[in-house]
């Protein structure tokens, strides 16, 4: 009886047991995660709020990122609800695709937080097709996910593994117009190693701690020199 017991409990802790993925996004979206070359149908198909991107649901997503994947290995992005209540990130890997590319892209699920920062520090970067790979954007959004899926592996793991590992993976691939926004990436990540440790009493809850790392890192022209050239309004 005694042997039953204890398989029941363990059985009922093993399936509470969150996914390194849900842990990272901690609640802050629902996470659509497929394989490139898969042709399932979502998990949870929802409706979106129409805004900039032009897409009405979860279908529409994961088609329109498997159409602009071109030769990554991944690609994501997070769309809104309807009432903005409730967020849903849809990530789309190859089936060579790393965990340190995957854990790359779930950084992308955290745009909107970016959003709302540059919002009140930098609109005009809002109004250059921030969703499109064109002008600044691409060195807007990828240092802003390398950072953010850096400190999220960093609270999670206790160390900098995930952030050596990324380092190592940009340098591995040649520079090229592809390339360069990571490669402009790489002086943060190195930065962001003692910010994080002489800052750690960062916010816990998950919107609050992306939040704090964007104003107080990111998006601070002491770390990043990018934002002392973009314009105000």
């Amino acid at each position: 009886m005694k042997i039953l017991i204890l398989l029941f409990m363990s059985l009922v802790i093993t399936g509470c047991k969150k996914s390194y993925e849900e842990r990272f996004l901690d609640g802050y979206a629902e996470l659509e995660i497929h394989q490139l070359e898969s042709k399932d149908a979502p998990k949870n198909n929802i409706d979106y709020q129409g805004n900039y991107k032009n897409v009405k649901d979860t279908e529409e997503a994961l088609s329109t990122l498997k159409a602009k994947i071109g030769t990554a290995d991944g690609i994501a992005n997070v769309y809104e609800t309807p009432d903005s209540s409730e967020k849903q990130c849809v990530v789309v890997l190859r089936k060579e695709a790393t965990a340190t590319t995957k854990t790359h892209e779930l950084g992308h699920c955290f745009h909107l937080i970016l959003y709302n920062v540059l919002g009140e520090k930098a609109a005009s970067v809002l109004k250059d097709s921030i969703g499109e790979t064109n002008g600044n954007t691409p060195y807007v959004i990828e240092p802003f996910t390398e950072v953010v899926a850096a400190t999220r592996a960093y609270k999670l793991d206790g160390n900098f593994k995930y952030l050596e590992s990324r380092i190592i993976a940009i340098k591995s691939k040649p520079k090229s117009d592809e390339t360069k926004p990571y490669y402009a990436a790489i002086p943060l990540l190195e930065t962001l190693k003692d910010f994080l440790v002489s800052n750690e009493n960062i916010p816990q809850p998950i919107e609050q701690q992306v939040l704090y790392v964007t104003e107080n890192f990111y998006t601070n022209p002491d770390y990043n020199k990018m934002f002392y050239k973009l314009p105000k309004e």
